[in-house]
């Protein structure tokens, strides 16, 4: 109800409301366009440019991802029997269904890329496109100072549960204790955020997240497409996970 010209009274606007408003937006505007939508920045050239920008050529970057994102079991269907419960039969089918004709090859990879893992993972592991599109831009910048991570920690809440979209957070922040009952109180979960931390840390101070906890961390580069796996033992791989990555994107 408010018209163009009243526009400052948007900051008037209690919080609920406008949300209340806006979730009504986006429901009616997908229905009008037969689509999911949601809100998100716009690529205008003038605030966000398509291309970086130059004067981030020298500023480290560090790009990374969770195993799980968007695919974890309580995101997908909670209601679904714990993927580590899966008979071997099952996880073909699963795959299979996910898959296709590729579930064999897929389920490959995946055990060559996470021998630690079972091939029922294979089944939630992320599309990791946007981290390699990200740093072959930087790198086609001409700058090398990028860090690549993964977080393939699995909580052990349910049975067994990936990591999910912003779940390295509190690792991050060392602020597993306020959400503790997510990680199952585990000794493993604390022993990741001293690692996790202290790589955040180390890199804020000095572009470089290289120190005390931390296992060797070099840089992405064309020659060293290396990645930081955080897990109950971290450390580094390079190029591991390229052909699953492969087989997962097409």
């Amino acid at each position: 109800g408010i018209s163009d010209n009243e526009v400052e009274q948007l900051k008037e606007v209690p919080y609920d409301t406008l949300d209340a408003a806006a979730t009504e937006a986006q429901k009616q505007v997908g229905e009008e366009l037969g689509t999911s939508v949601g809100w998100s920045p716009v690529l205008d050239e003038d605030y966000l440019h398509t291309d970086f920008l130059d004067w981030t050529n020298d500023v480290p970057v560090m790009v990374g991802s969770v195993f799980g994102e968007f695919n974890c079991w309580t995101a997908l269907d909670p209601n679904e029997p714990n993927k580590n419960s899966w008979t071997e039969e099952e996880v073909d089918e699963k795959l299979t269904e996910k898959y296709g004709d590729k579930a064999e090859a897929v389920k490959e990879a995946f055990l060559e890329a996470y021998p630690e893992k079972s091939a029922c993972d294979a089944y939630y592991v992320s599309n990791r496109t946007g981290d390699f599109g990200t740093l072959a831009k930087r790198l086609a910048s001409g700058d090398n100072k990028n860090y690549n991570y993964l977080v393939s920690y699995e909580s052990p809440i349910d049975g067994g549960v990936n990591l999910w979209h912003c779940g390295e957070i509190p690792f991050v922040f060392h602020n597993v204790d306020l959400v503790s009952d997510c990680y199952g109180g585990s000794q493993d979960a604390y022993d990741l955020q001293d690692v996790m931390a202290s790589a955040w840390v180390n890199f804020a101070r000095t572009g470089d997240p290289n120190g005390d906890k931390v296992p060797a961390w070099s840089t992405y580069t064309d020659d060293n497409k290396s990645t930081m796996v955080f897990d109950t033992t971290s450390g580094e791989r390079v190029d591991y996970d390229a052909e699953l990555q492969e087989l997962i994107s097409q």
